[in-house]
């Protein structure tokens, strides 16, 4: 009898220590774990107080593409990890889409000696229908995967000195429909 308290006792000794070696790795991960995810193109100097993950990000990416890299849950090698997409959406508390300027901007060349925006604006507005299909289908695909999730879409910049009137108001467009879109699907429009 004496024999079994005194391994129980010793047992007990052996496991503190790594019951606490446990429990303070369980913490200092939890502290530095990602909260949020910024998807789609690359934003300088997000004010976001929380540490988030910009693996999938870029800046030639469109909102084809990325609406392909949720689908298909697209992964990448950190750390000599996989890494999903899904896994990703999963763990984060936010998502910051940032998604359409490649989209639009590609359509636009600039002449800089007549400092005149050339495009076909028939294939603008055909290229903003597209995007909205997409975004809101991005928006799907997250809550999908976590309907948990605070979604906030970033708004399109106009980025040029010339002051084009249709270009102007495409991009009011654009955005007057991500706030509609944002407040249909529950996420939060910022700039």
């Amino acid at each position: 009898m004496k024999l079994k308290k005194t391994i129980l006792y010793l047992l007990t000794l052996l496991l503190i220590p790594l019951v606490v070696t446990f429990s303070i790795c369980l913490l200092h991960n939890d502290k530095n774990d990602i909260k949020g995810l910024l998807i789609g193109n690359n934003i300088e100097n997000v004010n976001v107080n929380y540490p988030y993950d910009d693996t999938f990000t870029s800046s030639f990416m469109d909102s084809s593409y990325l609406l392909k890299m949720i689908k298909n849950d697209a992964s990448k090698e950190i750390d000599n990890k996989i890494v999903k997409l899904s896994t990703l959406i999963k763990k984060s508390n936010f998502v910051i889409i940032n998604i359409g300027l490649v989209d639009i901007e590609s359509l636009i060349n600039i002449n800089e000696n007549e400092n005149k925006l050339i495009y076909d604006e028939e294939i603008l507005y055909q290229k903003s229908e597209v995007l909205i299909s997409n975004i809101k289908q991005i928006i799907d695909l997250i809550y999908d995967y976590n309907d948990k999730i605070d979604l906030f879409i970033n708004k399109l910049s106009y980025n040029y000195y010339t002051n084009d009137a249709i270009v102007i108001n495409l991009y009011k467009n654009i955005n007057n429909l991500y706030e509609q879109v944002a407040i249909k699907k529950g996420a939060t429009l910022i700039s």
